[in-house]
């Protein structure tokens, strides 16, 4: 609900204009973009990948599964499947959290770590969480990502661009004047040492970017671990 309130603040604020996520530099330039539909829905579509059977009553026990993933306070999770023209792979996701203050007062702050199986090896991904979904300046909104046996760098963003004008939380300003605050997460995007491999918005209805450089395999691995990021629910 606050992502949507905070879409459509911007909308007032740039007379109903398209609100989208900014797109990281160099990012479009070396993918393929997907569209995603279905959203809310049973079946959500993402370009040729569909997320199909999600559960989110699912008492899922990520194991050994996510290098470094605490287990002892996990708070929820969820599970689905991907499927595709290279296979299906299963999806599992748990949410681990602590909560900081005194007599109450104070945020959760915890994990979201993602595991996808079935294909030649396992993908997986733990990115720390905000309070509720909101971002951390800096660091605190990277986490570390796992496809075909390489380790890559998950960013999660807060950048909007509508109207001519670009706002990214990590700077606080529009990049092209004005003022906005904004620390709902827009998006993500994953890489390696030499630049862009993949992307997602978030903004409905979102978009998926795959780097063209990805084997097959690679791809729907990524897919399916984006899927996780995308379904997580505060």
């Amino acid at each position: 609900m606050c992502r949507i309130a905070l879409v459509l603040c911007l909308m007032a604020t740039a007379g109903c204009e398209t609100v989208k996520m900014a797109v990281p530099e160099g990012l479009a330039e070396v993918s393929e973009e997907l569209p995603i539909s279905g959203r809310g829905g049973s079946t959500v579509k993402m370009g040729p990948y569909e997320i199909t059977d999600i559960d989110r009553d699912v008492d899922v026990h990520l194991g050994g599964s996510v290098p470094g993933f605490a287990h002892a306070h996990t708070s929820g999770g969820y599970s689905y499947l991907l499927r595709g023209s290279g296979g299906e792979r299963t999806g599992q996701c748990a949410v681990t959290g602590d909560k900081v203050g005194i007599a109450g007062l104070g945020a959760t702050w915890g994990t979201l770590g993602c595991a996808c199986q079935g294909s030649r090896s396992e993908s997986s991904f733990k990115l720390p969480l905000g309070d509720g979904w909101q971002l951390r300046h800096g660091s605190m909104n990277r986490g570390e990502l796992q496809v075909g046996g390489r380790a890559l760098a998950v960013q999660v963003i807060a950048a909007v661009e509508t109207g001519g004008r670009t706002y990214d939380f990590d700077e606080g300003r529009w990049k092209k004047g004005g003022s906005m605050p904004w620390k709902e997460p827009t998006g993500c995007h994953v890489d390696d040492a030499a630049g862009p491999v993949a992307g997602l918005e978030l903004l409905p209805p979102g978009r998926i970017w795959l780097a063209r450089s990805l084997e097959s395999t690679e791809r729907a691995d990524m897919a399916c671990l984006l899927s996780g990021i995308l379904l997580y629910q505060p």
